[in-house]
């Protein structure tokens, strides 16, 4: 099978690359086994030992992953360990100290950081060198070649990141099409933001596209953070969820962004974060100011929210992976919702464009686990998709490159991209 562009349409590159020097949390079935795990040098950044994917979720204990408990086993270090989605992180009373954090706190004090708190977490933690992220976005574009891909779209980027791409281009060492969205965290970031995009617009190459301004409005159905418009079916307090911006910070961003002739990609995977989202598209595209939307993930979609997308110009991002993972635990934690969960026929039946990708590193690079996905969710009461799914995974145009991946029996074979062969199985 010869396929031409395949395209993985949400990534997040330097995680990709940099979680293979972090310490592999994704194998603990208890808390307690932290105690049993192999710390490498490569784990340790600066004076920090750096952890990724642990889930609360595969676990029999109920014991709490925060400062009390990582206290015990790391007394005299500093830790972070990031959960496997992306959306929260634990830390130990020697870590939330360095952080700046006060144990009084509520939202950060027994060292359990979600959302806001975990990504301020994240930005203080050691900065790694323009040689660290040139390696992680090396180790990156091979870990995606290996699994066929020849075009991504990625969405931390930054002029910073931007130029050691083009470094690498310039050497012939770039081995994937990025399709760059510059992510920012509040209202005057966003303009940073939206400040770099336009000036990398300028230097746009075969390899290195600009494909708008990117934000978080909510957070993960796992970290029970994603807005619903119900409260989480599992708990008793009435927690919802939540959402990261505050609505007017975020139209003036949107307006921002659309006005600079740009798209604009917002994380949106709660129903009621989609709905929020699609209603202010709608208020601004009012006013007489139009432009294209990218909704990240859309995890859960109700009805009435899809028929209000509609007259709108937006294009879905979806991973069908995420249900191979959240199946588990997603109807205990959506009740009703669940029969809005995944909505990828949904969209398709109204004619919403979408593509699907991986989210990596919090699922990885594999077009196989998509396929996989679409296959079994029908049983599980997710609607079957009624087309080709290879069909969404193709990039819209190619960019500036073409790229050809040959499988055979399940396995890459051979890539080309811009008629150069980048990746032989042998």
């Amino acid at each position: 099978m010869l396929l031409k562009n395949l395209y993985d349409s949400h990534v997040h590159l330097i995680p990709t690359g940099q979680v293979k020097s972090a310490l592999d949390l994704s194998k603990l079935k208890s808390p307690e086994e932290v105690s049993k795990l192999q710390i490498k040098p490569e784990n340790i950044h600066g004076d920090w030992l750096i952890g990724f994917g642990w889930d609360e979720n595969d676990w029999s204990s109920q014991v709490p992953f925060d400062r009390f408990f990582l206290d015990q086993y790391f007394p005299h270090q500093k830790v972070y360990f990031s959960r496997c989605d992306g959306h929260s992180g634990a830390t130990n009373t020697m870590g939330l100290h360095a952080l700046g954090f006060s144990l009084e706190d509520p939202a950060a004090g027994a060292g359990l950081l979600r959302e806001a708190p975990h990504y301020q977490a994240l930005r203080s933690l050691p900065e790694p060198s323009d040689s660290d992220l040139r390696d992680w976005l090396l180790v990156a574009c091979q870990q995606f070649n290996q699994a066929g891909y020849t075009h991504v779209r990625e969405m931390g980027g930054s002029q910073r990141l931007w130029k050691i791409a083009k470094d690498l281009e310039s050497q012939n060492l770039q081995t994937l099409h990025i399709d760059w969205n510059f992510s920012c965290e509040n209202k005057v970031d966003g303009m940073r933001a939206l400040a770099e995009a336009k000036e990398c617009l300028k230097q746009e190459s075969p390899l290195n596209r600009v494909a708008g301004v990117k934000l978080f409005f909510d957070g993960s159905l796992g970290s029970e953070t994603a807005y619903l418009s119900q409260p989480y079916a599992n708990r008793n307090d009435g927690g919802r969820g939540q959402t990261c911006w505050p609505i007017e910070d975020l139209e003036f961003t949107l307006r921002q962004v659309w006005e600079a002739g740009l798209p604009m990609a917002i994380h949106t995977i709660g129903d009621e974060a989609v709905d929020q989202i699609v209603t202010l598209a709608r208020k601004v595209s009012a006013s007489g100011l139009s432009g294209r939307l990218n909704l990240e993930h859309v995890q859960v979609l109700r009805p009435d929210t899809l028929q209000k997308m509609k007259p709108l110009h937006i294009t879905c991002h979806l991973q069908p992976c995420h249900w191979l993972s959240d199946r588990l635990w997603l109807k205990d934690k959506l009740g009703e919702l669940y029969r809005y969960a995944f909505p990828w026929e949904a969209l398709r039946k109204v004619k919403i464009p979408f593509f699907f990708g991986s989210d990596s590193p919090i699922e990885p690079p594999s077009l196989w686990n998509n396929l996989k996905a679409l296959q079994d969710s029908p049983a599980f009461g997710i609607p079957s998709l009624g087309e080709d799914p290879l069909k969404f995974h193709v990039h819209p145009s190619g960019g500036g490159a073409q790229g050809e991946t040959k499988l055979a029996d399940g396995k890459v074979l051979e890539i080309f991209l811009q008629g150069r062969l980048i990746f032989n199985e042998n």
